[in-house]
């Protein structure tokens, strides 16, 4: 055999490993092992991903954050009755 076979051999062997290995990660996912392919992230949690980013990312901006957090907190705790629409009424 020449060498000029052998690219293609190690091309083919690629592809080949890859497509294994997919099969197997999807054998996993179906088992409920790990998360690969067909089930997707809930976007609900995609905010609280970007703002862990963004507080690595830029450290200035946490007090940004923090303010938000206590207002929502300040809102929670001013008691009353729960509102119903946005001005107040039923």
């Amino acid at each position: 055999m020449s060498l000029k076979w052998l690219p293609f051999l190690l091309v083919a062997a690629f592809v080949a490993a890859a497509f294994v290995i997919d099969r197997i990660l999807l054998w996993m996912e179906r088992r409920g092992w790990i998360f690969y392919r067909t089930i997707h992230a809930d976007p609900k949690n995609i905010g609280p991903a970007f703002l862990e980013i963004q507080r690595i990312l830029e450290p200035g901006a946490r007090h940004v954050q923090e303010e938000k957090l206590q207002q929502r907190e300040e809102e929670d705790d001013e008691g009353g009755p729960d509102k119903a629409g946005k001005d107040g009424r039923r």
